[in-house]
């Protein structure tokens, strides 16, 4: 059956990555020819958690146009994800046709694994203008097409209405994040088991990556100079020191501890990205109508994105998290992107577990950067 010219017809509408099939991977050819609605295929699709539902959800409107094609979403664990795919990619063997992988972890594999991914520039590259132009560099490697955006992940404050209307707080009016530290102690007064703000202090940079992503700060700059101890990454981590100090934070050291302490109402908010709220609907229905969402950043147009979302008490969520996507700061990465965020890891769990100065922190996580990739530090 015709995988290779069915994955380039579709992986570009919804996935990310499209990679080897389930035999051994053989040099692939894309050849660009149209796709006729009578093809008959199997997929077989690797995902996870909201991702893999997304993904099934979309299963009946494709078969709609390809009636004979059969779509298997198989969900895992991320790490299981990645587990397999490095087993796959090292033995040739036992890859789906098509994955979801994030953006962070994606960059990696083209300069390591160059005949693992498809090369989708023939069929997908002039539908750049379609995609959102903050993700689209993601998937190029050295001139090529390797993945297509699905997710642009806007960031948000999800918040707890119940917990702040307790508390007299309006979420509206939070403009400035002096306004949300003055409010999470508002919120704790009135709520004492309830922690303001979850970080993972030393296995995640999660809310680090999100905060410095509003000043448009990375580990690295588009020169591929280590960036990461300069002025914003500085400003980022010192918020992140001073939530801390203020005792506004939960130490959530892992996704599920996130899940369990959100669901066990110890956390007012959940900063991440807007699928977030696909996992409190999943994860905790009988939140329903407590939970509301604030946007980091200061549209797409379907009725989808016009609908009161009734889990968020009739709030336009989709609306608001589209209209955040065209203000998103073009992501900078590199094939040494997961070792900067090893060291970014080791400072920031100094910074909040052993009260380390942010500035020298930071400095030292970016000269020990230097010494294992080579690459020089941004003056």
């Amino acid at each position: 059956m015709n995988k290779l010219n069915l994955l380039a017809g579709t992986a570009m509408a919804v996935l990310l990555t499209a990679c080897g099939g389930s035999e051994e991977i053989t040099e692939a050819v894309i050849t660009g020819d149209p796709i006729t609605s009578d093809i008959k295929a199997e997929l077989k699709v690797w995902s996870w958690d909201v991702a893999a539902k997304g993904l099934k959800d979309t299963i009946p409107s494709f078969n709609k146009k390809y009636p004979n094609v059969t779509v298997v979403v198989e969900e895992l664990g991320t790490s299981d994800t990645y587990q397999k795919l490095m087993i796959g990619l090292n033995s040739n063997t036992g890859l789906p046709d098509v994955m979801t992988i994030e953006t962070d972890g994606f960059v990696k594999y083209p300069p390591n694994f160059p005949g693992g991914f498809y090369d989708l520039t023939q069929v997908a590259g002039s539908m750049k203008q379609d995609f959102d132009p903050s993700k689209w560099p993601a998937g190029e490697y050295e001139g090529k097409l390797y993945a297509l955006p699905w997710d642009s992940a806007p960031a948000g404050i999800f918040y707890r209405r119940d917990f702040f209307n307790k508390a007299g707080v309006n979420a509206i009016d939070l403009n400035t994040w002096d306004d949300f530290i003055n409010a999470g102690k508002k919120v704790q007064m009135a709520n004492p088991d309830v922690k303001m703000i979850p970080i993972n202090y030393a296995k995640g940079s999660y809310v680090h990556n999100m905060l410095r992503g509003q000043l448009a700060a990375a580990s690295f700059n588009e020169k591929g100079e280590i960036t990461l101890a300069d002025e914003k990454n500085i400003k980022a981590m010192e918020l992140q020191k001073r939530m801390h100090n203020e005792g506004l934070t939960y130490n959530a050291d892992s996704w599920n501890t996130l899940v369990i302490a959100t669901k066990n109402n110890e956390v007012a908010t959940v900063p991440y990205g807007g699928w977030w709220g696909g996992t409190l609907k999943d994860q905790m229905p009988e939140h329903s109508g407590k939970w509301g969402f604030i946007p980091f950043l200061p549209a797409f147009e379907d009725p989808y994105f016009e609908k009161g979302d009734p889990y968020f008490a009739g709030q336009k969520v989709a609306r608001v998290l589209a209209d955040m996507v065209p203000h998103i700061s073009a992501s900078i990465n590199n094939e040494d992107g997961s070792e900067a965020g090893d060291y970014l890891l080791t400072a920031q769990s100094a910074i909040l577990l052993e009260d380390a100065p942010v500035k020298e922190s930071l400095e030292k996580a970016a000269e020990s950067l230097k010494a294992a990739t080579g690459r020089s530090i941004a003056k």
